[in-house]
């Protein structure tokens, strides 16, 4: 259980960064699953979102699994949110995977609407109210 909260959770999305690419249809590889981006390389936003709990999960990091609602420009997609030092952030692994950077990580609530279109049911996860600029 070594390292910051911080340095956890950035561990876990660059490797899923790296060893994962997005599949181009979720039935096949079981791309919707955290076992198709950690085993077969291949998830949607679905499977990265899973995936990335799951890590989250193992070293014991607070991270919620989050589904867009019909509001959304996406309907579909899914994506994270973490605690940090007692602090909640969005993280979107499969949005940093296809932009190639980390636009989608460690940031609020209105950032992520602005940036991403989305919009959610908030009522039932910690409101990330800021992004983080420890970086």
């Amino acid at each position: 259980n070594q390292g910051s909260d911080y340095d956890k959770v950035k561990k876990a999305h660059d490797y899923l960064c790296n060893i994962c690419e997005y599949a181009p249809d979720w039935s096949k590889n079981r791309a919707n699953t955290a076992w198709g981006a950690l085993v077969y390389g291949e998830a949607q936003c679905s499977g990265y979102a899973r995936a990335m709990k799951a890590l989250c999960d193992a070293m014991g990091i607070g991270c919620y699994y989050v589904h867009a609602d019909e509001n959304a420009i996406n309907p579909s997609h899914q994506w994270n949110t973490v605690c940090i030092d007692g602090n909640w952030y969005i993280v979107d692994v499969q949005g940093d995977d296809k932009y190639g950077g980390y636009y989608f990580f460690l940031i609020s609530d209105i950032t992520y609407q602005f940036m991403g279109g989305m919009s959610w049911d908030k009522s039932s996860i910690p409101a990330c109210p800021s992004d983080y600029f420890g970086l």
